[in-house]
């Protein structure tokens, strides 16, 4: 992808999730590097993707889809 070539889409963070973006821009911060928290979010649903594709391959999706389920009704 090319810089400002993306699309805006709409999703919704909730608090937790947002506090855990802020924490992910400010550690990058301490470390010299300035990430928007599109390029965060991008990078973090590229490595979830391949998280669920290991877990699909080793027949451990139930698992995570009991977790994504849970964070779907707001329980962490």
């Amino acid at each position: 992808m090319s810089r400002n070539q993306g699309e805006n889409r709409h999703f919704n963070l909730d608090n937790f999730s947002y506090v855990c973006l802020t924490s992910c821009r400010e550690t990058f911060q301490e470390h010299g590097n300035q990430f928007s928290g599109s390029v965060i979010v991008r990078r973090a649903i590229r490595h979830y993707s391949e998280h669920l594709e290991r877990m699909r391959r080793s027949g451990k999706i139930e698992t995570e889809a009991k977790e994504t389920l849970r964070a779907a009704k707001g329980v962490l």
